[in-house]
């Protein structure tokens, strides 16, 4: 009686950590998206509206989107996304203003 009471719970404990194990991955890729993210957008700013592409993105299975979408008052927003394969993408924005200044005038912003 005592072994079926073990052998079911260390099944118990092997399913609790395969569990952990997957959504650690899963989170740990979605962070490595956001932080490429950030750095494409980073890149974006000096290299004056033109996307840079990351040349190590692509050996690594990651996909790179640029969006850029123009607004009222000189004021373009760029959308990065990363992609890896299947798993959960990181999505960052960020306005950029023809002035260089940081307030930005007649535009709404919707929530989705």
């Amino acid at each position: 009686m005592a072994s079926v009471v073990f052998a079911i719970s260390l099944l118990g404990l092997m399913r609790y950590h395969q569990a952990l194990s997957s959504n650690f991955q899963q989170y740990w890729l979605q962070l490595q998206a956001v932080k490429l993210a950030h750095e494409q957008l980073e890149r974006y700013e000096p290299s004056e509206g033109k996307p840079q592409r990351d040349k190590t993105a692509p050996q690594q299975g990651w996909e790179t989107e640029f969006q850029q979408e123009f607004e009222l008052s000189g004021c373009y927003r760029i959308t990065v996304k990363v992609t890896k394969g299947y798993n959960p993408s990181g999505k960052l924005e960020r306005w950029f203003c023809a002035g260089g200044s940081i307030d930005v005038y007649s535009l709404s912003f919707k929530s989705t």
